[in-house]
């Protein structure tokens, strides 16, 4: 208790060099702390899940591809569930979250739903606070909510037996389901049974509609690998897998854990491992400042603890009130970096993902204090162990060794980690400018789209197309893709009826006549979609045409798809990005919008529209335009320059984080700078004194101090430098398409730290320098 008394004390009487001892900790911890926060969040994912270790998602690969499929045909797993004991229970789910407002006492409640089966809940084991799903979800019309939403829509009252409409039809809240967290990618507000997805004309069969989610949960103790390894031989009963093998469809399935599933992705493990590099590298430049700042304090520090020695201290004394010291900074720290973290909760909610409960979780807690903790424990021990072994003799001979390797290394520790986060932040910044504004074959200026067709006869749309062109700012009206960036459905092209071979994959979509004028792509070879075209008519990709063997102007020529029937190629549209740049250009197809029997759009296209300008009159104008043509209807108009920048959100989030602890890191920086040049400056006062009585001018002083830099700082930007082209280029890898490393960029860069140090180092040193050497000598 003594030594910490003693060390309150010195808190107390050494008020500026502890405050920038507390402010570079607390930057520190901070920033550190919201970086390995977003590494255990991710990790998290799907963690939830009681014995989430024995639930799988089944997946595919086709042709011993190197892509997977997520999606498989909705029968697969009930067959799967009846015939492999292993499997515990198994669900289907559609493999997209199906967007569906609901109305009740007039007001609407948008809500991201799930179509599943009755084995929904017993594969996930979601908390049910109310209800019985296994029986409930066998109806069409019951839904289940989750217990935010229940209280949105009813508030305190009971849900159950309550009813809302949505599409036309009433549906009976038949239970509700404890809310699901953010860190997991079953994203839903309530679940629907899974037959109401037959009303959106979906295929429920075997060889095709491959649009479902399929997950199992195997009994304790499986090896999945061996189940994987039974489900061909199983499904021949229901399906000809030998023959579809040989005419080039081979597919073979394999379990995928679920608390894998986002986290096993090697995208998402290349930007944690960046994230942990860059938290780590803040987190030791908050570290060395630390102690850099503490040996600033040497000379006077020196004499004090002499004299605790000659009034009976002994060393490990001394040891415990540095350490103690330590401590309690790191306490102050520590409560400062809590209350930044609940001041500023929401943007950090925002840019990183989890709140401000999972930050002071015990499950994240015991992940991210310990590693923290140990980096700044290490970092107290240093100065202990130094000022509890300088001898007292040497502490009264005016102890003022310059200590110059040691603060040498300390300040390249920490010019490296400013130098690698800028350099690295340089790359993002490029990265993500570059892919929201490469050339994509396409041109979305001033356009916006909309699902409001969805379910929409033939005769309604066309009167929905005259009246938005009758606004004098609409110049296009088309359906078709969107958005361009989006996943969408496939089919497999074959030359030949029935031929022993197919020769590929394709994406495979619905436009009218109008969407390729709308988006600007322009034709190679052919003709656009006419009124009275079929879907025996295609209009297919450079891609489509290499892919398919064929050279020079393949218009008139035919091949078939996965249903057998052919199609004729009527035009030809140059490669364009209709994925996000996060994929390479693929094959394309695309059939004219055909109504259904039902005459209701199939293939669920969107209504794209372009206008002269994007104001946000023209775009309430739209808006209020659909919703008075179909007042039965949610309508949502979106530009399409949002859509494209949301598909590179997980790229600008990062780009944020890296900014913001390269400014967090330059400031902890210039802390520690500063220490450095004030016991230069100190150490050294009379030898300026003496430099500047015999004519040394204040420039040649400044120069004095800057050539202690100079190993330093050229060693760590330089070393800074080659570790962040080393990230930069890991980081790259996720992308097909990247920007290049020039090595202009990072001389600039290290220039750019370089001549801020130097010049923080001017502006510091000029005062001294500029001073009358007769005071320095008297203060001698």
């Amino acid at each position: 208790m003594k030594t910490l008394s003693y060390a309150f004390k010195y808190l107390l009487k050494i008020r500026g060099n502890n405050l920038a001892k507390t402010a570079s900790i607390t930057l520190g911890l901070f920033v550190s702390s919201i970086f390995l926060t977003q590494v255990v969040y991710v990790k998290s994912y799907n963690n939830f899940i009681p014995e989430g270790e024995n639930v799988y998602r089944l997946e595919s690969r086709v042709n011993d591809e190197k892509g997977v499929s997520t999606l498989i045909w909705a029968p697969v797993i009930p067959a799967l569930k009846a015939e492999l004991p292993e499997i515990a229970a198994g669900t289907v789910v559609v493999g997209e979250t199906i967007n569906m407002t609901f109305v009740r006492n007039e007001q609407t409640y948008p809500l991201e739903m799930a179509y599943a089966d009755t084995g929904f809940f017993n594969v996930f084991r979601i908390p049910v606070l109310s209800g019985v799903p296994s029986e409930a979800l066998r109806d069409p019309g019951n839904i289940f909510l989750s217990r935010k939403t229940a209280r949105l829509i009813f508030g305190n009252t009971d849900p159950v037996g309550q009813v809302v409409t949505g599409r036309g039809d009433t549906y009976r809240i038949a239970g509700v389901f404890e809310d699901l967290p953010r860190n997991t990618h079953l994203k839903y507000d309530a679940v629907f049974a899974l037959e109401n997805i037959k009303k959106l004309d979906y295929y429920f069969g075997w060889g095709g509609g491959d649009s479902f989610h399929g997950y199992v949960r195997l009994v304790s103790g499986t090896d999945a690998d061996s189940v994987a390894r039974k489900i061909p031989e199983t499904l021949k009963k229901y399906y000809d897998y030998k023959a579809s093998a040989e005419r080039g469809y081979k597919i073979d399935y394999f379990l995928n854990p679920l608390t894998r599933i986002y986290v096993g992705d090697p995208n998402v493990q290349n930007t944690l491992n960046t994230l942990t590099l860059l938290a780590f590298a803040v987190l030791f430049v908050s570290a060395m400042n630390y102690v850099l700042t503490y040996f600033s304090s040497l000379p006077v520090r020196a004499r004090t603890m002499a004299m605790h020695k000659c009034c009976g201290a002994q060393r490990r004394d001394i040891f415990g009130i540095v350490s103690g010291e330590t401590a309690l900074l790191l306490g102050i720290s520590v409560l400062l970096t809590v209350c930044l973290l609940l001041a500023l909760q929401d943007p950090i909610r925002d840019m990183t993902g989890p709140t401000s409960r999972m930050i002071f979780s015990t499950y994240n807690l015991l992940r991210v204090a310990p590693p923290i903790l140990a980096v700044f424990l290490l970092a107290g021990i240093l100065p202990a162990n130094i000022f509890s072994g300088i001898p007292v003799t040497v502490s009264f001979g005016s102890y003022r060794a310059s200590n110059r390797l040691w603060k040498q290394l300390l300040l390249f520790v920490q010019f490296a980690g400013v130098t690698l986060m800028l350099a690295l932040l340089v790359t993002v910044v490029r990265q993500y400018r570059m892919l929201t504004r490469m050339e994509t074959g396409y041109d979305v200026t001033n356009t916006v789209c909309s699902a409001v067709v969805q379910e929409m006869s033939a005769q309604q749309y066309e009167t929905t197309k005259k009246e938005l062109l009758s606004l004098p700012f609409t110049e296009h009206v088309g359906l078709g893709i969107n958005p361009l960036i989006g996943p969408g459905s496939g089919t497999s092209v074959r030359l030949e009826a029935g031929g022993d071979s197919t020769l590929f994959f394709t994406r495979e979509e619905e436009i009218d006549p109008g969407y390729l004028p709308l988006m600007r792509i322009p034709l190679k070879y052919g003709r656009n979609f006419a009124d009275g075209d079929t879907w025996s008519r295609a209009i297919v990709n450079e891609e489509f045409v290499r892919q398919l063997g064929l050279t020079g102007n393949p218009v008139g020529k035919t091949f078939y798809g996965g249903y057998g029937s052919p199609a004729e190629i009527i035009g030809v549209t140059p490669d364009f990005h209709f994925m996000s740049l996060h994929e390479t250009i693929r094959p394309l197809l695309l059939h004219p919008v055909i109504p259904a029997s039902d005459e209701t759009w199939c293939g669920m296209p969107f209504l794209n529209i372009r206008l002269t300008d994007l104001s946000q009159e023209h775009l309430a104008a739209v808006t209020d335009k659909l919703k008075a043509l179909h007042p039965d209807k949610d309508v949502h108009v979106t530009a399409y320059d949002e859509v494209i920048r949301s598909a590179y959100d997980d790229e600008r989030l990062f780009r944020n984080m890296v900014g913001v602890g390269v400014i967090i890191t330059l400031l902890i920086t210039t802390i520690g700078l500063f220490s450095f040049i004030n016991d230069e400056v100190l150490r050294r006062s009379k030898e300026i004194a003496i430099r500047k009585v015999n004519g040394a001018t204040a420039a040649s002083i400044c120069r004095l101090i800057v050539s202690d830099l100079k190993y330093p700082v050229c060693s760590a930007v330089v070393a800074g430098l080659g570790l962040a082209y080393w990230e930069s280029r890991n980081w790259l890898e996720r992308f097909p398409y990247k920007v290049s490393l020039p090595l202009w960029i990072y001389v600039v860069c290290g220039a750019c730290i370089a001549g801020a140090i130097y010049l923080i180092v001017v502006l510091k040193v000029r005062k001294t320098a500029n001073e009358n050497p007769v005071n320095s000598i008297k203060k001698e």
